[in-house]
């Protein structure tokens, strides 16, 4: 059973620095909200999701939720803490599974999972970069949806569980690496906070690549700390797959590997005399045999990643320069500010202590900062070596309480955050319609979904990226029909921010038999703006098609929409 620890006396001392310690967790927000002009991000900015949220509503909710919270937090669990972490993470993550993709992005990530589902393993590694469009994307990720779709079939809630089993299992890491270089109370807190950024909890649901990410990144550090503290056949290999997964993940994975060699150095010179050649000899053992994969696997596709490359140091690295956030942005509101208030404290206490394991956690924060990566969305998988600053930081308050309310607020504000400014918002994202417009298509008698994109001048994005978001809303069969007239960004081709979607074309699985769809069928129309005019050869497509209905929810002020029509007997 649960049960609660109270003190045996209700003496105002005892309550005075946890009362404290709520007010300043009400406080922050509120500062939050008067400063938010000073957040430029550009997917959840506290600028813009107050258009859709009152903040006196906003508050009211907060306000009760961090007094409970701080109750709460002194139940006492029957289970271990490692399963609580997990359940915890997993559970808020299903809370968010109605949400749409609202990043364009996914749409590669769709296609290409899809290919492994519809082809097979083998063409999926042989097509990679070639039938498969890679963009500046790595297989590991799409390879793992694709066998999600081909084993349980094309739903995008299995991809979901995947994502939630990945970012519970990323709490749990996280406490482990914490247990193992200080103490337990350190990994559990660090695990918490993870649910206290709350970007982070809004990304878990999207078919993106972070969370997945920051998983394996996070298995690849603990799994390496592993073989080199304790030695072993079976650690070595479990450590040097890790690893070896973790680089096919992202590109931007591979200097954050650097960490490796980090515990290496920090392990060394931790031990004394002979020690010292055996953490030597098992470092050299983990990182040979994951050079040596991840060099045989680079070589089979030599070509695709040169070119890969090349685009990411003539387009991404200036690209970043011209649509960056602040950090303020960054540390101050799409991460709670009490983390990053705690981590620069245990910056001066790791000093103060020359504490060298200290160097392991601070790395990856490091090399964000000192490279000016001002992109929230590429620094997530480095959140939880920032939560495990975070938890040192907080171990240097002697009141226990103290720090239980501290942590029980920090994640309770960005519960709410996430419930109550960011998903509303994100609600209102005209990405949206391509949800509701599939989930409306699964209700209808028909067979196959017939898609048409009305061509836009001087815009955005592409709106044919938008065709695989659609049939990953739908479990009706989708087929494309291109409708003649080029579409075109509203900026130079090779400078414009969304050339992924330009440069990206719906897969032929599409379009090869569309001539040949049987059954009853269904049209939708993908369009900019509700006044946009039907074409001609499109016309006579719906002319006996009586019945329609649009999704048309939008949020004025941004450019790129996605409306959505349907057409159907």
């Amino acid at each position: 059973m649960c049960k609660m620890n109270w003190p045996r006396r209700y003496e105002w001392k005892h309550y005075s620095v946890p009362a404290l310690a709520i007010l300043i967790s009400v406080v922050i927000p509120l500062l939050q909200y008067y400063f938010r002009r000073f957040d430029n991000n550009t997917f959840t900015s506290w600028g813009l999701v107050f258009t859709t949220t009152p903040p006196v509503k906003f508050f009211l909710i907060l306000v009760p939720g961090i007094v409970l919270a701080s109750l709460a937090i002194r139940i006492s669990f029957p289970f271990p803490r490692s399963l609580f972490l997990f359940l915890a993470c997993a559970i808020v993550t299903a809370f968010f599974w109605g949400a749409a993709e609202v990043n364009v992005s996914a749409s590669r990530y769709v296609t290409q999972a899809k290919h492994l589902e519809l082809y097979g393993i083998p063409y999926f590694f042989k097509e990679w970069g070639n039938e498969i469009q890679a963009w500046m994307d790595m297989p590991a990720v799409p390879f793992f949806n694709g066998l999600i779709f081909r084993i349980f079939g094309e739903s995008r809630i299995y991809i979901q569980l995947f994502t939630a089993l990945l970012f519970g299992m990323t709490a749990v890491i996280t406490y482990l690496i914490g247990k193992a270089l200080w103490d337990e109370d350190t990994g559990f807190y660090a695990g918490l906070l993870l649910l206290g950024i709350p970007y982070l909890i809004i990304q878990t649901p999207l078919m993106l690549l972070d969370v997945h990410t920051m998983f394996f990144l996070t298995l690849s550090i603990y799994l390496y700390i592993r073989a080199v503290e304790a030695g072993g056949a079976g650690r070595a290999i479990a450590a040097t797959c890790a690893v070896f997964v973790a680089s096919f993940c992202k590109y931007s994975v591979w200097p954050m590997l650097s960490v490796l060699p980090v515990i290496s150095l920090v392990y060394y010179f931790r031990k004394d005399g002979p020690l010292r050649r055996q953490v030597l000899q098992r470092s050299f053992l983990v990182l040979l045999l994951s050079l040596l994969l991840v060099g045989v696997a680079l070589a089979l596709k030599f070509e695709v990643v040169v070119g890969q490359i090349k685009l990411l140091l003539e387009f991404q690295r200036p690209s970043l320069g011209r649509w960056t956030e602040t950090f303020a942005s960054i540390f101050l509101f799409q991460i709670n500010p009490v983390i990053t208030i705690a981590a620069i404290i245990s910056l001066f206490l790791a000093a103060s202590k020359r504490d060298l394991k200290y160097l392991i956690v601070v790395w990856l924060p490091f090399l964000t900062v000192f490279f000016l990566l001002k992109r929230v969305r590429y620094m997530l998988p480095v959140f939880p070596m920032l939560t495990l600053m975070a938890a040192q930081g907080l171990a240097a308050l002697r009141n226990p309480d103290l720090r239980k309310v501290i942590v029980a607020s920090v994640i309770m504000t960005s519960l709410v955050t996430c419930f109550f400014l960011f998903q509303p918002f994100l609600n209102q994202w005209s990405a949206v319609n391509l949800k509701e417009a599939g989930q409306f298509l699964d209700t209808l008698d028909i067979d196959t979904v017939e898609v048409f994109t009305i061509p836009q001048q001087n815009y955005p994005v592409n709106p044919a990226v938008s065709v695989p978001l659609l049939d990953l809303s739908t479990h009706k069969r989708v087929v494309y029909r291109y409708v003649p007239g080029a579409s075109s960004p509203d900026e130079d081709f090779h400078l414009s921010r969304f050339r992924d979607s330009w440069e990206y074309r719906n897969p032929l699985y599409y379009t090869s038999d569309a001539e040949h769809a049987a059954g009853k069928k269904a049209v939708a129309v993908i369009l900019a703006d509700q006044q946009d005019k039907i074409p001609p050869e499109l016309t006579e497509t719906i002319r006996t098609l009586h019945h329609t209905r649009s999704f048309t929810t939008s949020i004025p002020f941004f450019i790129n929409q996605t409306l959505v029509r349907i057409y159907w007997q």
